[in-house]
């Protein structure tokens, strides 16, 4: 387990401080981006067509956050 304080990682702890305040929910897992047949260390533009390919709702990457509606990529 890892702790998060908003004075060393504010902009993390801001997200988990919302994330609870929307679900309930004070925990997130946060895990590594690999799919089972795909390299381990695919550029930015290769993660979208891998993200479709999956049954991930959302990857969020620095500032930028897919997700999918459906078949759809929309893009935050």
């Amino acid at each position: 387990m890892q702790t998060v304080d908003a004075d060393t990682n504010p902009r993390f702890h801001r997200l988990l401080t919302e994330f609870k305040r929307l679900t309930g929910c004070p925990v997130l897992v946060n895990t590594s981006f690999n799919v089972r047949g795909r390299a381990d260390r695919m550029l930015a533009g290769g993660r979208l067509p891998c993200l479709m390919g999956t049954d991930i709702e959302m990857l969020v990457i620095g500032n930028c956050v897919l997700y999918k509606i459906g078949k759809i990529p929309s893009f935050y």
